[in-house]
């Protein structure tokens, strides 16, 4: 249009194009016209042959598209068929816009476009109307200028997440907006904070200082901090790559089976003690011998009587300065390995590849060890579809490195959590990590991840169950693998247990003979019982009960005695005896029923089944059966009583009235007898994975957590089903149940609420409104 009106000397109106360029008014319209004239010319020529202005008009419509330089218009289309319509045809489409622009609002009221402020949806669809443009996550980078490690890590693996935001994608899935703002070590706090003054921001990814991950009302998706630290359980801190406990724990069964000798510690942190317990702690826990151990600061350098020393060696905390220290230390042990931390690896990754390209130091890369979840981002003859998709969009083979990968799958993962989500926040971004609990993104797995406390009633059992990091299949590399795909693991992918041995003080020789006698009286009573143990667990834990089909749905069930740790605390005698009563009861209604008991936690019980009606049958046999057991004992039904008064008269529950309390003797009998036990039941898939310490199966994301969440919304008694379990039923098998629907049930950490379904077990029965919020536990 510019070249028309330039060199057209029969053109007069406004004078020249300048004033298309000062008035964006007029200069949008003459554009307008001037598509509109293109697009006019074009449909002339095409139909010259045409005699009839209905014919004419007929043939805009014949699957006509129109290019105008770098501008599509159309398809446009008229009546047709659904065959053709599947088969690419435009129908009934008159419209031949596919992109819409935003503008800002400048200086003197102008109006001028808004960088990347462009929807296009392209010509496949007609126009906007079935496009749904879903909540976007907005996440930050940070670059610390000033930190000649932090930021070109940070660098590289913003790159890694603009090569897949940047890939061909539907529209729909454009959900994900990552930045970078530009920040110094020391002003990264302050300028986040600022930055979400003018910016909704949810979460930040990649390299942090101890400061930013202090913020609150973000989180922080795979955060890479400056300085080793061990972190402890946070919601809204997201850790999918190997942890520094896991990454030793890796480290410490490989050098149980590989060892030679003791094994010599050098850490620089401000946590170096706490880092130091936890090496030893791992150490012991594989009978690994600790040899010396040097403890620094972040300033320090090495100590010169660490150059005395040789043999296996974990570094953590490395700076470029300790390259020589580490080749140096290769080369005078020419059997010993050093192992580092795989922050380091990035922290250091190209100083680490020049070192080792020298020919004479390349044979000591085999010996220097880290640990990693990753594929090799290098491998041109990959199986992995992460890396094939990877490499795809990171055309640059200079830009493919360990931390350009570790974002595009942050991205990834991103992407994965939020695809469900119609609402995105911070808050719900954490609250649907630990709701999905467990994601596979191509063959990646995390997970899976858990913010539940292991707790019955109140009383840790466990305090490894909270869990916020998910990095699976981890295997051992040497640098040698690095620089050759073709060099094989030094071990094999595995997802560490992280359980540790106990560490026990010296004992006194009166604890010793006491120590001694127990351990024989031990020995013969389980002479005694074993054959009893070994006949009532093996088929409650039998492994060919056990659901394995991922593609099959699995009934999970939880049950959970109410008010457990108090009547422990009461009647610790009775409870003995009853809690015996209820865990051979359940166990062979397992067996009866054939299903499979995952676990207990305490007093609780987790059971799957492949057939939901056998799982439900199991239920309500279950309640049957502690109503017709002979407990030997009133004093827990009288427990209860007093509990159901006392929540009267503290008026905690607005409106609250003694379900059981007040009933007549008589009718009390009828309906209620000993402990009451609560039961959730849901069906779906299942994350299966076979546990090779336990010899188990476990079950892992959304329908393990959805039958937990049932269960804690339960009454002492009450049998709940969800919709899900309720509906996989067959129509005869829901006929031989009574079953009353409660309705949608909100429960914590779901989005949106559940149908829900009570298993009449004992009919009769009366219980309190459901609790959809934390348990009021007595």
């Amino acid at each position: 249009m510019d070249t028309y009106l330039k060199t057209n000397e029969d053109w007069g109106v406004f004078g020249k194009p300048e004033h298309f360029d000062d008035n964006h008014h007029n200069g949008e319209l003459m554009v307008i016209g001037w598509l509109t004239a293109e697009v006019i010319t074009r449909a002339l020529i095409d139909s010259i042959s045409l005699k009839k202005q209905t014919t004419f008009i007929e043939s805009l419509y014949n699957q006509r598209r129109y290019l105008v330089d770098d501008i599509v218009i159309g398809d446009f289309g008229g009546n047709c068929t659904q065959g053709v319509a599947q088969q690419g045809a435009t129908c009934q489409c008159n419209q031949g816009g596919s992109v819409v622009y935003m503008k800002e609002v400048v200086d003197g009221y102008r109006l001028e476009p808004l960088k990347e402020g462009f929807l296009t949806w392209g010509v496949a669809k007609c126009s906007s109307e079935d496009i749904r443009v879903h909540p976007p996550l907005s996440s930050l980078v940070l670059l610390m200028r000033d930190n000649d490690l932090a930021n070109p890590v940070s660098q590289q693996y913003f790159t890694g997440i603009s090569s897949l935001l940047g890939s061909e994608r539907e529209l729909e899935d454009e959900r994900l907006f990552i930045r970078t703002i530009n920040t110094t070590d020391a002003g990264a706090s302050a300028d986040m904070e600022g930055t979400r003054n003018d910016l909704v921001v949810s979460s930040i990814l990649a390299v942090v200082n101890h400061d930013v991950l202090k913020i609150e009302g973000l989180v922080f998706v795979d955060p890479i901090l400056t300085t080793p630290r061990l972190g402890k359980f946070r919601r809204n801190v997201i850790h999918i790559f190997p942890t520094l406990p896991q990454e030793l724990y890796v480290i410490a069964q490989y050098l149980s089976k590989e060892a030679m000798g003791s094994v010599n510690v050098i850490i620089r942190s401000d946590e170096a003690a706490d880092i130091s317990a936890l090496v030893s702690r791992t150490l012991l826990t594989f009978g690994v011998p600790l040899g010396s151990t040097f403890l620094m600061d972040i300033n320090s350098t090495i100590p010169a009587t660490y150059h005395k020393l040789k043999g296996d060696a974990i570094f953590i905390g490395l700076l470029p300065s300790d390259l020589n220290v580490v080749m140096d230390h290769l080369g005078k042990s020419p059997h010993a390995r050093v192992f580092i931390a795989f922050t380091d690896v990035m922290f250091l990754y190209e100083g680490l590849r020049d070192a080792f390209q020298d020919e004479r130091r390349k044979n000591l890369a085999e010996r220097l060890v880290f640990a990693t979840s990753l594929h090799h981002w290098g491998d041109k003859n990959t199986r992995s579809g992460n890396i094939a998709a990877y490499q795809k969009a990171v055309n640059d083979e200079n830009l493919w490195s360990p931390v350009s990968l570790r974002g595009f799958l942050a991205a990834q993962f991103l992407e994965t959590v939020i695809s469900p989500m119609k609402k995105v926040n911070a808050e719900l971004l954490s609250e649907e990590i630990f709701w999905q609990n467990s994601f596979v993104v191509e063959d990646m797995r995390y997970g899976p991840f858990n913010d539940e406390s292991c707790a019955v009633d109140g009383l840790v059992i466990s305090s490894n169950c909270a869990r916020n990091y998910g990095a699976t299949d981890i295997s051992l590399w040497s640098f040698l693998r690095v620089l050759d795909p073709s060099v094989p693991v030094l071990q094999g992918a595995m997802t560490p247990s992280m359980e540790y041995k106990v560490i026990s003080m010296q004992l006194t020789t009166e604890q010793t003979i006491g120590i001694a006698f127990g351990a024989v009286a031990a020995v013969l009573l389980l002479v005694v019982l074993g054959v009893s143990l070994v006949c009532t667990m093996r088929n409650s834990r039998d492994n060919d009960k056990a659901p394995k089909e991922a593609t099959d749905p699995v009934t999970i069930l939880f049950t959970d005695i109410e008010s457990s740790t108090a009547q422990w605390a009461a009647y610790p005698e009775i409870m003995t005896e009853a809690v015996a009563m209820h865990h051979r009861t359940i166990r062979s209604l397992i067996r009866k029923h054939n299903c499979y008991e995952v676990k207990t936690i305490g007093d609780s019980f987790m059971i799957a089944g492949k057939s939901p009606s056998e799982a439900v049958q199991l239920a309500h046999d279950l309640q049957q059966a502690f109503f017709k057991c002979n407990w030997k004992t009133t004093q827990v039904d009288e427990f209860y009583r007093q509990c159901e008064e006392q929540r009267k008269v503290e008026g905690a529950v607005e409106g609250y009235e003694p379900p059981t309390a007040r009933l007549d003797p008589d009718v009390y009998r009828e309906l209620w007898n000993g402990l009451r036990v609560r039961v959730g039941i849901h069906t779906g898939l299942c994350d299966i994975r076979h546990d090779k310490v336990t010899k188990g199966y476990d079950y892992y994301g959304q329908t393990t957590n959805m039958a937990a969440r049932t269960e804690s919304v339960a009454n002492g008694g009450q049998v709940l089903l969800t919709g899900a379990t309720y509906l996989a039923l067959t129509m005869e098998e829901r006929r031989c149940l009574d079953v009353k629907p409660l309705g949608p049930v909100p429960l914590r950490g779901v989005p949106e609420p559940v149908e829900m379904y009570q298993l009449e077990a004992v009919p009769g029965r009366k219980f309190p409104a459901l609790c959809p919020g934390p348990r009021v536990l007595l």
